[in-house]
């Protein structure tokens, strides 16, 4: 089964949380929709063409490059684009007070496209994808959030444990910039802002998905839990669960941060997260040597999709060959905001 072959095969678009007047306002709202784009590189030719900062670009959410995506931006109203950019369409559609910030969006519509599926496989996809409106899946954070990841690990871990010289080398070149010759501080410094925001943010997902997997542990029967494999290591999937298991998974968990008080069904958890990665919480706080901030916040253990459907399977011509047919299958459904699509993928397309 293949994912993602074409970008129209991953459809987002945003579902904002604001309204817009077509009365001139301090800020101009625009539609973008992009195809195979990554955010931060679009953000970059944005304030190119509009002649502004990035940090004068507001945005509710960052999106997938491989897909084809519809979302919101704000610039100042006074500003107006210079020239195009490719793969990407811009429509002015009104004007707003205050300029978009992360997390200004309800969630996100998805239709996606799955390809290259053997006949044997449907009656296992259809019969797991049933499931999914009833028990949910695991909310994990997915790979999406993990482009700082290397295969040395992560640029934050390495501030923590006090390795400052990997970490610089590793942000340095996560950040295709020249290794600078000065202290790690002002160093680490010269880096974007947003950047290092990510580095940050990679570590405390990757923290948050391993405390999700004790818990999975703790409450279902292993005999019905398999893995399916992301970029930072492993997600645990439950096949089936009871109402009860439900319920003990329909629960919020913190993210780790040093002024984090834990609730009472997570301390358990998060101390033996933090002893298996060895570090501390007090080591996450930035009033320390290190300059890497860890922001407060929760998200639900598990996620119901709305709106879910499932088409037929129907056959799949960029991937038939001679005497071997193959099948495609598209799945749409609603998620609230930080949520990833692709898990809802895994949870149905791999067993």
């Amino acid at each position: 089964m293949k994912y993602r072959c074409t970008p129209e095969d991953f459809r987002v678009e945003e579902i904002t949380s604001r309204e817009f007047s077509s009365e001139k306002q301090k800020y101009s709202v625009y539609l973008l929709v992009k195809r195979g784009v990554e955010t931060l590189e679009l953000l970059h030719r944005l304030a190119e063409i509009f002649d502004v900062t990035e940090k004068e670009i507001g945005i509710a959410g960052v999106k997938d490059k491989y897909a084809l995506t519809k979302q919101f931006f704000t610039v100042p109203s006074q500003k107006q684009p210079s020239s195009g950019i490719k793969d990407v369409t811009i429509t002015h559609v009104g004007y707003t007070d205050k300029p978009l910030r992360l997390g200004d969006l309800i969630g996100n519509r998805f239709r996606m496209t799955v390809r290259d599926i053997e006949k044997g496989e449907i009656d296992g996809i259809i019969a797991k994808a049933a499931t999914v409106p009833l028990m949910g899946v695991p909310n994990y954070i997915d790979s999406q959030r993990f482009g700082s990841y290397l295969p040395s690990g992560f640029i934050a871990k390495k501030i923590l444990l006090g390795d400052l010289d990997e970490a610089i080398s590793m942000a340095y070149g996560a950040a295709n910039m020249d290794l600078p010759d000065s202290d790690f501080r002002a160093a680490y410094n010269k880096i974007p802002p947003r950047r290092r925001e990510f580095f940050a943010s990679a570590y405390q997902s990757f923290l948050w998905n391993e405390c999700l997997k004790r818990l999975i542990r703790w409450n279902v029967d292993n005999k019905r839990l398999y893995t399916v494999d992301y970029k930072a290591g492993k997600m645990i999937f439950y096949k089936k669960i009871s109402d009860d298991e439900k319920v003990k998974l329909d629960i919020q968990i913190h993210m780790i941060c040093d002024t984090l008080v834990e609730d009472d069904h997570e301390r358990s958890i998060i101390k033996k997260v933090l002893a298996a990665e060895g570090i501390k919480k007090e080591d996450m706080s930035s009033d320390k040597a290190s300059p890497i901030y860890f922001r407060p916040g929760e998200r639900k253990a598990i996620v119901v999709p709305q709106e879910f459907s499932i088409t037929e399977p129907m056959l799949d011509d960029m991937y038939a060959r001679e005497k071997r047919k193959r099948y495609m299958i598209t799945v749409s459904f609603t998620l609230p905001k930080g949520c990833y699509a692709t898990v809802v993928l895994k949870r149905i397309f791999n067993q």
